[in-house]
């Protein structure tokens, strides 16, 4: 039998699994996945937020999970017959199409017009179109330095397998340059002139994805899409900060963070922690290295009237290296949404609880672009990621963590639609 460790068992943020919680090297591990098997009988059925258990890691997988002081006794055999063999894994997910490295910088948005120097689809070379020219350019090229022309058909080798290329000529017996060896210098030019910005890009018309830099996601602002009678919006909830013209927070971060991953930061808020919920939370101020937040102290029900009195303790969380609570101590009860993306990088230690202390939200109409461009963004993950689900991973393959709440919510993520609840977040522009 291996070492007895004694952990917890608690729920998932979702509530829809449980987790354990055992002691490591370095303190205490992540809210760790195991299989069903694995859980004592008599602990099947029991709603608890937390429980002390025991537990046993023969090869660093929690095993035999039981009451503390309890002896493990195993779950008797199912009667029912036995599972097929699973089914050959697919072939690799191999990119669909080939993405250009270099085409990073996305072109900024320009009005199209009929001017001939407007924006419009390319023409087209597979005929002569009416309207347009066709002809010859004749170019006299001085070189200012040696230049090689080698003709690689007419390449021969030595017995060490080195190659040597004759110079290219023409039917005429004179070197011979290839027309296309500066079709692309003239081309370039010629799209300066013409004020052109991309050449024929046909079969690539999804729209491409961009991965903005970390330090970027303290301009995010966080919205929910709301319907108030007068046809769909996306409202901001910048918590109490103005917002700067970049988009940045102009005093603490928008959304309040909220305990849930990790060993300092591990913490099960039962149904109140579901996804879109509309809370009461308390919040305390906290300053971490150069921004400040407002951390969630305990959350309750909207149903029940705003609370007034801080609760009992007043704070929930222990300062670290990075982080430490506003000195004199700042709270206050504020009303905002719950969001969970669930685990989704090994070290996330919060979710976040989107909230506004302004009379009036910003706010603007959900267009059909808007709502398209969403739709298409989670489409793209949730098909990048359909083979590895379809093979069973709990989570990305280089990673312990698990699937984003968009990666396996299905077409309900994809649309955004008015729902008592949901709750998404929105890239300001």
């Amino acid at each position: 039998m291996s070492e007895i460790k004694r952990g917890r068992l608690v729920w998932s943020p979702d509530r829809k699994r449980r987790l354990v919680i055992y002691p490591t090297k370095k303190g205490e591990s992540q809210p760790t996945v195991f299989d069903a098997d694995q859980l004592a009988t008599s602990l099947r059925g029991r709603s608890e937020d937390v429980i002390e258990v025991d537990l046993e890691l023969p090869s660093g997988k929690p095993m035999r999970i039981r009451l503390a002081d309890e002896d493990w006794v195993a779950t008797p055999p199912s009667r029912q017959p036995p599972r097929p063999a699973p089914a050959a894994p697919p072939p690799p997910n191999r990119p669909r199409k080939f993405h250009n490295p270099y085409n990073f910088v996305p072109a900024p948005p320009r009005e199209t017009g009929t001017e001939p120097l407007g924006d419009g689809p390319p023409v087209g070379h597979d005929s002569y179109k009416k309207g347009y020219v066709t002809g010859k350019i004749r170019v006299r090229l001085t070189v200012e330095t040696p230049l090689l022309i080698p003709d690689a058909a007419a390449a021969n080798s030595d017995q060490h397998a080195h190659k040597t290329f004759p110079v290219r000529v023409g039917a005429d017996g004179k070197p011979y340059l290839p027309p296309t060896s500066i079709k692309g210098m003239l081309r370039s030019a010629y799209e300066a002139v013409m004020n052109s910005r991309l050449a024929v890009f046909e079969g690539h018309e999804e729209r491409l994805a961009y991965r903005m830099p970390a330090p970027d996601g303290l301009k995010r602002i966080p919205a929910r899409v709301e319907d108030h009678g007068h046809g769909l919006r996306v409202v901001l909830y910048p918590g109490d900060s103005a917002i700067n013209g970049d988009g940045s927070a102009d005093g603490p971060m928008y959304a309040a963070w909220l305990r849930c991953y990790g060993r300092q930061h591990a913490r099960t808020w039962g149904v109140l922690g579901t996804n879109g919920r509309a809370v009461w939370a308390y919040v305390t101020l906290w300053h971490h290295g150069r921004f400040s937040f407002w951390n969630v102290v305990e959350l309750r029900d909207v149903v029940a009237p705003r609370p007034t009195a801080p609760p009992s303790p007043a704070e929930n969380r222990s300062a670290w290296a990075k982080g430490e609570p506003a000195n004199p101590a700042q709270g206050q009860w504020v009303r905002g949404y719950v969001c969970i993306t669930n685990w989704n990088i090994d070290r996330k230690h919060d979710e976040r609880v989107f909230f506004s202390t302004c009379p009036a939200n910003p706010h603007f109409p959900l267009t059909n672009e808007l709502a398209g461009q969403w739709q298409a963004l989670i489409a793209d993950y949730q098909d990048e990621h359909a083979v590895e689900r379809q093979r069973g991973l709990s989570g990305p393959p280089a990673s312990d963590a698990d699937w984003s709440r968009q990666i396996t919510g299905g077409d309900d993520e994809r649309r955004l639609i008015h729902k008592p609840g949901k709750t998404v977040r929105f890239a300001r522009s």
